[in-house]
């Protein structure tokens, strides 16, 4: 399954532990894809934030149901792990922008 063309699970607004699962959602998606056409110009803020994303969803993946949802969002994870990582592979830390 693509992550970026994945259907978004029915309970996506759902709140889980205190945290919007959709809005984590969104964060990954969103850095992901501007780092895509980006580059390390994304920026260390949204890098923070796909930081704070991974963390939040890695906390939560346990306690997601049904198992579709805990499938969709923990292929959010690899994704966001990667993106980390390819951020880090792409040079100082001097080339992130604000």
């Amino acid at each position: 399954m693509e992550y970026g063309r994945a259907r978004r699970p029915a309970n996506i607004g759902a709140r889980v532990d205190g945290l919007l699962i959709g809005e984590l959602d969104d964060t990954v998606q969103d850095v992901a894809s501007s780092f895509a056409g980006m580059g390390s110009a994304v920026g260390s803020a949204r890098v923070a934030q796909l930081g704070l994303a991974l963390a939040d969803i890695t906390r939560v993946l346990p306690s997601l149901e049904p198992e579709a949802t805990r499938a969709y969002f923990d292929l959010a994870s690899r994704v966001a792990r990667a993106t980390l990582a390819a951020i880090a592979a792409a040079g100082p830390d001097s080339q992130l922008n604000g």
